[in-house]
């Protein structure tokens, strides 16, 4: 089970500055109040979450549809140059030889998630994606369990922060942490997981666990 944003796909660094972007677009100045609150309270937040912050940050609830808009208009302009994190398509490969199946929890759309993955590798070769449309990252990661039927066999989730880590063990499921830049700047402190740099590195050092997902 994989998260899409700082696993698959190298995006973080792009969406925390437009979450920024889409915050001074509302008119919020202090950006250094939202950046404190991404790296804490909002980490893993979705955009709708943190515009909602924003929102109550300014005291005006308008605002909170108007920061999504532009976020979502401003991902999409840019998506387009956006690398899958490395090894990811030999990753992919690898997993349907094996017969492992591989799905996506994400707190991006589903629409999002598809279209990138589309210019990359086949969508079909996903079991299931589950965007935010779904709910809660918690939610949505027992309701992928429950569709893809692993209820009795060993599931592993890979994420980037802390918010992931909390979403798979709350589901049973063995966590394994892919660095990226936005999971760089969490506090893992008092939190030892197994982490990997990349899908290259995830495969030789994780490899025989892999083994017995089939």
């Amino acid at each position: 089970m994989l998260d899409f944003d700082g696993v698959v796909a190298q995006s973080t660094n792009i969406k925390y500055a437009l979450l920024l972007d889409a915050a001074r677009h509302v008119g919020m100045t202090d950006l250094d109040a939202l950046v404190t609150a991404l790296d804490s309270e909002l980490n893993g937040a979705d955009r709708a979450r943190v515009g909602r912050w924003v929102a109550e940050y300014l005291h005006s609830a308008a605002v909170a549809e108007s920061f999504v808009d532009h976020f979502t208009r401003e991902f999409a302009a840019r998506s387009q140059a956006i690398d899958p994190i490395t090894g990811f398509s030999e990753f992919v490969d690898s997993m349907r030889r094996n017969e492992i199946r591989v799905c996506i929890v994400s707190l991006a759309p589903t629409h999002e998630i598809r279209t990138w993955l589309s210019k990359v590798v086949e969508p079909d070769a996903f079991v299931g994606i589950f965007g935010i449309e779904q709910g809660p990252k918690p939610q949505t990661t027992r309701l992928a369990l429950a569709r893809i039927g692993t209820v009795d066999s060993p599931v592993i989730c890979i994420g980037d922060t802390p918010a992931d880590l909390a979403a798979a063990t709350g589901a049973g499921c063995r966590f394994i942490r892919m660095r990226s830049p936005v999971g760089d700047r969490c506090d893992w402190t008092g939190k030892c997981v197994p982490t990997a740099t990349s899908f290259t590195h995830l495969c030789t050092e994780f490899g025989p666990e892999f083994g017995s997902l089939r």
